[in-house]
């Protein structure tokens, strides 16, 4: 799974999906659902008051990758039915998350957000597994792009993972914010 970490502040996540929403992708909400279809972003001016709400995590298709509509799966908690989007059932579809910035302690830790996408993805009407394709990887690469270019490049305390540090991010790292684990430490 092709994965993008980085840390952003929400103004930012807004940027990146009004250019997503300009640019031709269409923005769907990633949740629970009340009935079995979808929800998309039908104006660019909705986002930031989605963002507002509380909307934190969107799947993003565009005519030239996506091929499939992606599959609502049926779920029952207490009694109360919804329907939640499955980016790996149709699709293909980029996904984004985004996660404010939270306290523990005296300290405000910056959670990592993420940009990713399936490589294999189940086919709707035979469910066999296939390729995500070339198409989503070129669009996918298209997206992050002006993020690597923008953002700083950082380690993770083991050394095995990377995330990119934006502007916005490091102005809070300035404020006295910290990276959330594994990038820096909460305190014991």
């Amino acid at each position: 799974m092709a994965e993008f970490d980085c840390f952003v502040t929400a103004d930012e996540y807004a940027e990146l999906l009004e250019w997503a929403f300009a640019n031709g992708f269409r923005l769907s909400l990633n949740k629970n659902l009340p009935e079995p279809q979808g929800e998309y972003v039908v104006q660019k001016k909705a986002i930031r008051g989605l963002l507002k709400s509380g909307q934190r995590t969107f799947l993003l298709e565009r005519d030239d990758f996506s091929r499939y509509p992606i599959r609502l799966r049926r779920i029952t908690r207490d009694g109360v039915e919804r329907w939640y989007p499955r980016a790996k059932e149709g699709g293909p579809a980029i996904e984004t998350y985004f996660w404010e910035p939270y306290w523990r302690g005296d300290t405000r830790f910056i959670a990592c957000s993420l940009l990713t996408y399936q490589p294999k993805i189940d086919n709707p009407t035979t469910g066999e597994q296939e390729p995500a394709g070339e198409a989503v990887k070129t669009a996918y690469e298209q997206l992050i792009a002006p993020l690597r270019k923008s953002c700083r490049r950082t380690r993770s305390k083991s050394k095995n993972r990377s995330a990119y540090v934006s502007s916005g991010t490091e102005t809070l790292l300035a404020r006295g914010c910290k990276l959330a684990p594994p990038f820096g430490d909460h305190p014991t």
